[in-house]
């Protein structure tokens, strides 16, 4: 059995949240660690990875993708 671990972190206040999900082969579990990463690549979270673990928590896999705080502009808050 295999862990899969999504992170992310919201802002440099440190808010974050996690998903974990179970995977009975090494084959699904980097299946969906790569799933993460396609989204994690693009997305606008600050922080947002994945990381496999073997059911003895040993780490396998880990990558993350740090992206830059949009500040909200005059415009964009407008209504």
């Amino acid at each position: 059995m295999f862990f899969v671990i999504e992170t992310q972190v919201y802002g440099k206040d440190g808010y974050a949240s996690s998903i974990v999900t179970q995977k009975l082969t090494r084959n699904e579990a980097e299946s969906e660690y790569h799933r993460i990463l396609s989204a994690a690549a693009t997305s606008e979270v600050y922080i947002h990875g994945a990381c496999v673990l073997t059911e003895d928590a040993v780490p396998l896999l880990n990558k993350s993708y740090t992206h830059e705080i949009k500040e909200a502009t005059e415009a964009s808050t407008e209504s």
